[in-house]
């Protein structure tokens, strides 16, 4: 059977990356929800949507669906599944957060939250995660917004350069650490901006810098 994906991603060897987390939790099925064709939309074919891990995607043989809300879910209850997050618009409802919530616990699989704000900290309360978002920028060297970054998974990593990205707290099994220089000078520390977390029958991964999954 092909695996169904609804997508919210970026292709590139750190989308490969994140892909392959989602194999492995969910085996042989992914099958991801997205919003509308704006903003990290799958749809969307401008630098902050996602368009070209769709065609990574339809490269390793998955058949890709859109859909446009979250009563979708509904439909697809008791379906091993996952949900991807990059970086929302508009914060989630109660009603939004409890849905999704609710939906990954039934059908267990894998949630992927990629956003560099706080507006996703409320899924991962609703659905009983530790880790939260910062919501505050890290610096780099220059006290830019673009720190360097580490991310490892198995024998697998990546080094590169966020943008805007935001620290993790909480995060007890970090698979991303960022350099963070402190506003007024002095020597870095080690932020984790990748984390994964297993929350019953459900994986969670939580990266702090939605841009890493865009186009």
């Amino acid at each position: 059977m092909r695996p169904e994906v609804l997508a919210l991603l970026k292709a590139s060897a750190f989308a490969i990356l994140v892909l392959a987390v989602a194999l492995v939790a969910l085996e042989d099925r992914v099958d991801l929800p997205t919003p509308y064709p704006t903003g990290s939309s799958p749809i969307n074919p401008g630098a902050f949507g996602t368009t070209r891990f769709v065609e990574l995607l339809k490269d390793y043989g998955m058949g890709v669906v859109y859909v446009s809300n979250w009563t979708y879910l509904e439909a697809r209850a008791g379906a091993r599944s996952g949900i991807l997050i990059v970086s929302p618009e508009e914060p989630y409802t109660d009603e939004e957060a409890d849905a999704i919530a609710r939906f990954l616990r039934v059908s267990g699989g894998i949630l992927v939250v990629a956003d560099e704000t706080q507006v996703s900290n409320k899924v991962l309360e609703r659905l009983g995660s530790k880790v939260r978002i910062r919501g505050v920028p890290l610096l780099d060297e220059f006290l830019d917004l673009y720190p360097r970054a580490t991310f490892s998974i198995g024998d697998r990593e990546i080094a590169l350069r966020l943008d805007k990205a935001s620290g993790l707290r909480n995060c007890e099994q970090p698979i991303g650490l960022a350099e963070s220089y402190p506003p007024l000078g002095g020597p870095p520390e080690r932020e984790p901006v990748g984390c994964l977390e297993r929350i019953g029958n459900v994986t969670v991964l939580v990266l702090g810098d939605g841009s890493v999954l865009t186009n």
